[in-house]
């Protein structure tokens, strides 16, 4: 009798007892994932990644011809964080560029080129990039030339 009340009062503290749960990590849902969805769920990423990748080089490496810009104001910028500079030139019909060094095309000479930009004068500019206000970017300026 004393064996039988036992085994009841065991089987009861049992099913009374909370249910306990693991913290699972979101990565181990992978591991255990089917070998498909793994394969499935890897070309995804990669093609996700290389999308991105290939979207910054197109922008990098896009070419465009500003003709007959009047530069109306030049600014440089300073940023203590990043100890990075940033020069800018306002013009009154072509918008707003940025000069900067472009190792795509072998552009060394920011400062010197925005030196010789000079306020009040007319220049064909030859640029790279987009302009993306979200992230403030502005095309870059890798070659200038007086206009015409």
């Amino acid at each position: 009798m004393n064996r039988i009340a036992s085994k009841l009062q065991s089987r009861n503290n049992r099913r009374t007892s909370a249910p306990k749960f693991r913290r699972l990590n979101p990565l181990s849902v992978l591991r255990t994932a089917p070998r498909g969805f793994q394969l499935f769920f890897g070309f995804v990423a990669l093609v996700m990644v290389g999308s991105i990748g290939f979207g910054i080089f197109q922008a990098a490496s896009t070419n465009t011809v500003a003709e007959n810009c009047i530069v109306a104001d030049k600014s440089i910028t300073f940023n203590t964080q990043t100890n990075k500079s940033d020069m800018r030139i306002y013009t009154e019909n072509c918008g707003t560029f940025q000069v900067g060094d472009n190792p795509l095309k072998g552009v060394w000479n920011s400062a010197d080129l925005y030196g010789a930009i000079s306020k009040g004068e007319t220049y064909d500019f030859q640029t790279t990039g987009v302009r993306v206000g979200l992230v403030s970017a502005f095309p870059t300026i890798y070659q200038a030339t007086p206009a015409n």
